[in-house]
């Protein structure tokens, strides 16, 4: 029979380990493979040609945040915002919105809807909401160190994410048909995670 005393210390220590057992979230959903194209399927040009097609004109200068707000907005989350956000945010106008009712989120509401999402959903740290339609979301996938891009995942509140496009520059391209990049391709969208 256990002693008081060595029941209480039992229990203490079952209490002070449980949170470390639980152990850290689960790391990126994207394969390797899939981290590698979007770096490498990023491209500058179409995507600023596709962002203008598509949720142009681009801002006046006195509306974009620079890379160092950009970057204090999003310290505490603890990953690198990659070139492709920036480039968006720099370019679309407020509350723009894509094809099939989607609403593209600036910086300011993209931290917002972070908070909003990991406090009620099982999000992941190093995805970042980018655009919004009803109970779904459209997030980059992020690294904890710079990356001109990241695959784009679908979120849905009610079923699984899957990754629907290698970066921005590869969606935009295949809604605008701007050359620079392949559609969207099957293996990406039809793979829930």
């Amino acid at each position: 029979m256990l002693r008081p005393n060595r029941l209480l210390l039992g229990i203490g220590l079952l209490i002070a380990i449980l949170p470390a057992c639980s152990g850290p979230e689960p790391g990126p959903i994207a394969s390797p493979r899939e981290q590698s194209q979007a770096k490498a399927r990023f491209d500058r040009e179409a995507l600023l040609l596709a962002a203008e097609q598509l949720i142009g004109p681009a801002r006046s200068a006195d509306l974009r945040l620079s890379s160092a707000q950009i970057d204090s907005l999003f310290e505490e989350p603890g990953f690198e915002v990659p070139d492709e956000p920036r480039l968006i945010w720099a370019a679309a106008r407020p509350g723009a919105s894509l094809p099939g009712g989607w609403r593209m989120l600036d910086a300011l509401e993209s931290r917002e809807a972070y908070r909003d999402v990991r406090a009620r959903l099982p999000w992941r740290p190093n995805w970042l909401p980018m655009a919004r339609r009803d109970a779904q979301w459209l997030a980059v996938e992020c690294s904890r160190s710079s990356s001109p891009a990241g695959p784009l995942l679908l979120f849905d509140e009610a079923g699984p994410v899957r990754i629907v496009a290698a970066n921005f520059t590869v969606l935009f391209a295949s809604l605008t048909g701007v050359e620079g990049s392949d559609p969207l391709r099957p293996e990406f969208s039809d793979r829930p995670r």
